[in-house]
This record gives C-alpha cells, sequence and structure tokens, in this order.
C-alpha cells in the first residue's frame, strides 16, 4: 500500500483520508473485503489463541478435490506422526456427533474413510478444518466455514427427538 507524506496528507480530502486510516487499521468490513489476506490472519490468530498447546494441532483449508483426501502438513508429520506410531488408522471426533470416523493414513494423505467424514459433517470447499491431536492417533476436528466461524451443527439425538415428538403429536391427532 503506498503511504501519503505529511505534505500530502494535506491535499487528500477528509473522507479520503478516513478511508486510509481505517485500511490502516483492518477495522472496516469493506477494508476486509478488500483485504483478504489481512482478514486471514485475523482469524488465523483468533484460531491459534484458542488453540490448546499442549495438544499439537494443524488447520487444512479445503480446496477443490478434497473429498479425495487431505495432505498432513510436513512440518505436523514429521514432529508428532512418522516415527512416533505404526499406527496408520487416524479416529476423527467432532461436536457435530457422538460417533467416530476411521481414517486410513497413506503416506502423508488421509484417504479411505476421509470422504465419510466429509459428507457427514457437509463439508465444501472454502471451508477450514482445524485438527487437534488428543493422542493415540484420534483427533478432534473442528470446522470453520469460509466466514472463518465454527460450523454450527444440530445434534443428531435432537433432530430424532423431535422427529419422534412430532411423530406422537400425529399420532395422537389421527387417533381422536
Amino acid at each position: 500500500m503506498i503511504r501519503a507524506s505529511a505534505t500530502e496528507k494535506n491535499k487528500i480530502p477528509d473522507e479520503e483520508r478516513r478511508v486510509l486510516s481505517l485500511r490502516s487499521e483492518g477495522e472496516s468490513r469493506a477494508d476486509r473485503r478488500l483485504f483478504p489476506r489481512r482478514t486471514t490472519a485475523i482469524c488465523l490468530r483468533r484460531l491459534n489463541k484458542m488453540a490448546n498447546p499442549h495438544e499439537p494441532h494443524f488447520f487444512k483449508p479445503l480446496l477443490p478435490g478434497f473429498q479425495s483426501g487431505v495432505t498432513i502438513p510436513l512440518a505436523f508429520f514429521s514432529k508428532h506422526i512418522e516415527g512416533k506410531t505404526n499406527q496408520k488408522t487416524w479416529k476423527l471426533r467432532s461436536d457435530a456427533s457422538d460417533q467416530t470416523w476411521e481414517v486410513i493414513q497413506e503416506d502423508r494423505t488421509l484417504t479411505r474413510g476421509w470422504k465419510d467424514f466429509t459428507t457427514a459433517h457437509d463439508l465444501q470447499i472454502g471451508d477450514l478444518v482445524i485438527f487437534k491431536h488428543e493422542g493415540d492417533m484420534v483427533f478432534h476436528v473442528t470446522p470453520f466455514g469460509p466466514s472463518c466461524c465454527e460450523i454450527q451443527y444440530t445434534h443428531p439425538h435432537i433432530i430424532k427427538e423431535e422427529a419422534d415428538a412430532g411423530d406422537a403429536d400425529d399420532n395422537e391427532i389421527s387417533k381422536s
């Protein structure tokens, strides 16, 4: 970004000076659209603050073709996986379900079982996924949408309870 010198600032109209100051602070929503890298950096700093330093973690943005597999970052793989275990099966958990998905690791890529996980979580291109290693090849996975906000899911047991309650109401109506 080109900065205005002190003499040039006097020539800049007040509205433009306000926009320039907002851009430098990165606080305006319109400016966030103009500076996506800054927004991404802010989101990543927020994500790092919420991560537990005792649970190694990494994140992956989901790019086209992500359903066929996701590559584990080399630094994470070298430090936390390679040589530490002979297991090639990862267990993925999330807050969206009580289910645990088993995903096969081939070299540095999660392959078989990964598509089932992405389908169950309705993951899409542009989402960001954080993997927290909880030990014994168990990972807690937290998906974030393109807005950099955690994706909120309705718990399956809640849906089932509501559906059952609706069926009970329907049965009472049909009996009367």
